[in-house]
Order: C-alpha cells, then sequence, then structure tokens
C-alpha cells in the first residue's frame, strides 16, 4: 500500500518527480533563455518526458509546466499553450520575467 491506503501511490515519489520537472526545466530551458537576453522561451512536454526518462508521465508534466506554483517557483508567466494540452508535443510558451 502507498500512501492514503491506495495500491501503488506513493506521494513522496511524485513530489520527487514534480520536483525533477521544475528543476530540469529551469536549468535547460529558463536559465539558458536568461542568460541570452530571450523575452519568451517554449518547454515541450515531450522533451522533458524524453530527458527524464517520464515517457508514462506526460499528463503530470504537462499539469507541472501549466500550474501557477511552475510559474512562481521559476519566475515565468505562462502566454501560450499549443497542441494537445496533456501529449508530447504540448509546447508551453512563457515570458522570462
Amino acid at each position: 500500500m502507498g500512501a492514503l491506503g491506495l495500491p501503488g501511490h506513493d506521494c513522496g515519489k511524485e513530489r520527487r518527480q514534480m520536483d525533477k520537472i521544475t528543476k530540469y526545466a529551469f536549468d535547460y530551458f529558463i536559465t539558458p533563455a536568461r542568460t541570452q537576453g530571450d523575452y519568451v522561451v517554449g518547454i515541450r512536454a515531450g522533451d522533458i518526458a524524453k530527458a527524464l526518462s517520464l515517457q508514462d508521465r506526460l499528463p503530470m508534466i504537462c499539469s507541472k509546466l501549466g500550474s501557477n506554483k511552475f510559474e512562481t517557483e521559476t519566475h515565468v508567466r505562462r502566454v501560450a499553450l499549443e497542441g494537445p494540452i496533456n501529449g508530447s508535443n504540448a509546447l508551453f510558451v512563457y515570458r522570462v520575467k
């Protein structure tokens, strides 16, 4: 039994994966955009899934990239979402603050 008494549900593991998603997006997309002086950056959910071996967790990745918490943590503001909302080709476009 995992957390909440649900079979196979591990809140700690999911939280760690969400933190990895934020860190990867920040380190490999947002920080380089800031360094280069870009005002806008796009992050494709499938790129993060592939890099972190989370191909089966695309809805979680898209949920994180689309959350207000992600914007607050990384100091960006989402200005567009292109493609399927929970697919590998979902492209989240942010204004870099």
